[in-house]
């Protein structure tokens, strides 16, 4: 609740000519963290505003012409029940890629490093040898021969395939699913 009327409060001091709605969001991410109930700004309180945007609009001008405070929280708890389990279905779809990959990696790919650059490749967007380097402490030859195999058996997807320096290759399946969310 406090976050609901937090958010109202900045939106109607409206401080900034442009950016007021994305600050203002990240400022409810803000405030549940520092209630303690999220742990992490995971919660994308945006795509429900947007999506009713309209009716966002309308509470907040009736809480300031007629001080409906009651609709406007109601439909803010809503937005966060709702974005919430919609974040929850993200994790577990990331979760599953992961795990999918991860046993994919090991079956095919028979290396003590081989952990470590999966879970390398799901915390970047794009990965260079120079990144499994730091990760597993092996070489670039080998750090080369990771990604390649990984490339093989469909778990990256070589960049630019062209390239002889400065290879990036990036998890396709993530990003895939993170853009159909």
């Amino acid at each position: 609740m406090r976050a609901a009327v937090a958010h109202y409060q900045f939106e109607t001091i409206h401080p900034f000519a442009d950016g007021n709605g994305r600050l203002g969001r990240v400022l409810v991410s803000l405030e549940l963290i520092k209630k303690g109930v999220l742990r992490y700004p995971v919660l994308y309180l945006s795509g429900y505003l947007l999506k009713e945007r309209s009716q966002y609009d309308n509470l907040l001008l009736k809480v300031t012409t007629e001080e409906d405070w009651t609709s406007w929280i109601i439909f803010f708890l809503k937005g966060i029940k709702e974005q919430a389990m919609h974040s929850e279905e993200i994790v577990d779809k990331i979760s599953d890629l992961y795990e999918t990959a991860r046993v994919k990696a090991r079956q095919k790919i028979s290396s003590p490093n081989i952990e470590g650059v999966v879970t390398l490749i799901f915390t970047k967007r794009t990965v260079s040898t120079l990144d499994v380097m730091k990760t597993t402490k092996v070489r670039h030859t080998s750090a080369m021969a990771l990604l390649r195999k990984l490339s093989d058996i469909g778990i990256l997807t070589n960049q630019n395939p062209e390239a002889k320096r400065n290879i990036h290759f990036t998890n396709e399946p993530l990003i895939k699913l993170l853009e159909s969310l």
